[in-house]
């Protein structure tokens, strides 16, 4: 299939026009803290990759970019994994080549991965792949590039305050402005980050987009600022009045008797 449209008036799309859609998508990664992180990047990657047999190979172009940039968080997060899979400097095409093929390595290749890993080195060929593989939580040869697979696993272990304190912010604010979306993830921190992300981007589709929702709640939170602030005082007026009558209905008594 490599038309959009049998009568489609663009013509045969390129592999170079499906790659720059793929590639596009895996730009509009957030920085740490933002909505849109690996999870709903890799996942918009490749549901575009079903649309057709040449955006299916285009897709694995856009999962190499977006593995490219993907930040690999550091240990020493309180909020992050408490241990990594990889280091970020590790040599990431080595672990592609070992993690898509692990069966055709020599087997002082996997007992070298596995003493980098410090994992034991017993047993037969086979249970060393195996033994690897379960240490990066996989059933099968890696389907991603490595550090996309290490970004993912480490978004799913984090919980979902590791937002920034601006997003957490701009979501207190539209609570306060009735969105249920923001209601509902401040209600529940102890969701995993990329849980949040998914719910989140669903409501606001990026940070871009929170943004947007944020500043058009503003006018109706300064609008609710100012309610609050006019019932406090005729509030604080009825009080003092009442404070008053009180005072004076307590000195007449008092030159009654």
């Amino acid at each position: 299939m490599r038309h959009i449209h049998p009568r489609s008036p663009y013509g045969t799309f390129t592999h170079e026009v499906w790659a720059l859609i793929s590639t596009h998508l895996a730009g509009t990664l957030d920085p740490p803290g933002g909505l849109r992180g690996p999870d709903a990047v890799a996942r918009d990657i490749v549901r575009a990759g079903l649309a057709c047999r040449d955006m299916w190979h285009a897709s694995r172009e856009g999962l190499e970019k977006l593995a490219a940039v993907v930040p690999i968080l550091p240990s020493d997060q309180p909020w992050g994994p408490p241990q990594p899979l990889l280091l970020p400097s590790s040599d990431w095409p080595a672990w592609d080549a070992l993690l898509r093929q692990p069966a055709t390595h020599e087997l002082v290749d996997l007992q070298q991965a596995a003493t980098d890993l410090k994992l034991h080195l017993t047993g037969t060929k086979p249970e060393l792949v195996l033994r690897l593989l379960g240490h990066f939580e996989l059933h099968a040869p890696c389907p991603m590039p490595v550090r996309l697979w290490v970004a993912l696993k480490q978004e799913r272990a984090c919980g979902a305050f590791a937002l920034s304190e601006g997003v957490r912010a701009q979501l207190s604010d539209l609570r306060k402005a009735g969105n249920a979306a923001s209601a509902r993830h401040l209600d529940n921190r102890f969701v995993s980050l990329a849980a949040a992300r998914r719910e989140l981007c669903a409501a606001f589709e990026s940070t871009a987009g929170l943004l947007m929702a944020h500043q058009a709640c503003l006018e109706l939170l300064t609008a609710q600022q100012r309610a609050w602030k006019r019932i406090k005082r005729r509030l604080k007026q009825e009080g003092k009045r009442t404070q008053e009558e009180r005072q004076r209905r307590g000195i007449s008594r008092s030159k009654l008797v």
